[in-house]
Order: structure tokens, then sequence, then C-alpha cells
């Protein structure tokens, strides 16, 4: 068992409280601050049941089951140790402060989200969401990198100068993650022929969609809203 750090555990000793975040900030009160402290120090390496049972033996602390139960479900403490050496740890981390955040971990790798326009804006957007593990990613543009996006899109280098976009974001996309759903289509979106996004849409069934395109008209921006509320996406 050890500590979890993620759960910006702090103490009070003046009032004899420690406080914690586990999706919402909390204080558990105890008896003994000094000797608690000592206890949460202690789990800062991982510890086995047999350790921890030692440990109570010699500071005559004699409720430690319920104590170890209470921090448990609290998730103060956790039984298995967070990887350290893996590219995924800074969000491994984040969400292991919340209780349930295996299942949000886990809905974000299942979540399917299209981003219409890699610029500035849904590259960045893309790159942030593929280090959060999100697989299913479906990209829309038909813009090749110009000279002068490289100071605005940081996503894109010199190097990628007359590559597609799409093409260009996929490569980056794939270093953060072992598995992908990545996929692309190569449109121009425009009033006369919206009506073949809303084709894509209704086939990939994505169910978050990010606008991140420009001079993009109500007509358009109001057939994709229909689209999207006609199959219970966002």
């Amino acid at each position: 068992m050890i500590l979890n750090k993620a759960a910006s555990i702090y103490g009070n000793p003046l009032k004899n409280t420690i406080h914690y975040f586990n999706g919402t900030s909390n204080a558990l009160e105890v008896e003994n601050f000094d000797l608690f402290w000592k206890f949460l120090s202690y789990l800062e390496e991982n510890r086995s049941k047999k350790e921890i049972l030692d440990w109570s033996v010699k500071n005559n602390v004699s409720d430690i089951d319920n104590i170890i139960s209470e921090l448990m479900n609290e998730n103060i403490i956790t039984e298995t140790p967070f990887a350290t050496n893996s590219y995924e740890q800074r969000y491994i981390n984040f969400f292991s402060a919340y209780k349930n955040g295996k299942s949000i971990m886990n809905r974000l790798a299942n979540l399917k989200i299209m981003i219409i326009g890699t610029g500035t804006i849904g590259a960045t957007l893309a790159l942030s969401l593929a280090k959060m593990n999100i697989k299913n990613l479906i990209l829309i543009d038909t813009d090749n990198v110009e000279p002068h996006n490289i100071n605005a899109q940081f996503a894109y280098t010199l190097h990628d100068v007359g590559v597609k976009k799409t093409i260009s974001l996929l490569q980056k996309l794939r270093q953060f993650t072992k598995e992908d759903n990545f996929s692309y289509y190569d449109m121009f979106i425009n009033d006369s022929n919206i009506q073949n996004l809303l084709n894509i849409i209704e086939m990939e069934r994505p169910e978050i969609v990010f606008s991140c395109f420009d001079n993009a008209s109500y007509n358009i921006h109001n057939s994709i809203y229909q689209k999207l509320k006609s199959i219970n996406a966002h």
C-alpha cells in the first residue's frame, strides 16, 4: 500500500485535520495528529500489509485495519503503486486523485471525438486529447502546412511544410499512444458541400465534435448542430 500523493494531502495540526482531494475537497478529523501524520509519512513508500501491521504494533495503534479501510475508501492510500516510467504518468497521477479515476480514464480512452479544422486551435486540441489517452480522433481538414503557419500553429514545424495538416498531425499524435483509432478526411467545407460532412458525421457517429475551422457560416454551424442533436452528440 502507498500514499496517493495525487490526493494533494496536507495537514492542519491546530485543528487535528487531514485535508485531501478525491474529486471534491475533504477534511478528515483525527485524534492524534502527530501519530497519524507519522503514519501517512510512513506510507510515502510502498508498504506490505505485514510492514503496516508491524508499524501499528510498534506505535501502539490498535485499530489499524479500520484506519486502512477508511483511508482506502477515501482514496488517500492505494494498493497499487503508480507507474514511474510512462509518458502517461501525468494524466495517471491526475485521475488517480479521483475515487472513480480508473473509470474516467477508460471513458476517455473510448470516447470518439471529431475535430473539424486542424490549425492553431484544432491541432493544439488534438495533441492535448491524445496526451489524455483519447484514442478515437477524427480529423477533418484539407490544407497543407504553409510557412506562415509555423509561428501560430506550434504543432507543425518547417519539416511539415507542404504536407497535409491532417497527415502531419496524425504522425505526431501517434507519439503519445501505442494503440489508436485515429483517422482523417481530406475535406474543404462550405455551404455547397456541407451535406458531405453531415454524411461523415452520420457514418462515424462521434460523441463530441469541435468546430475549429475558419469562416463558417451560420448555415454550416446550424447544420452541424442539428445533425449532432439527431444522433445525441455534442
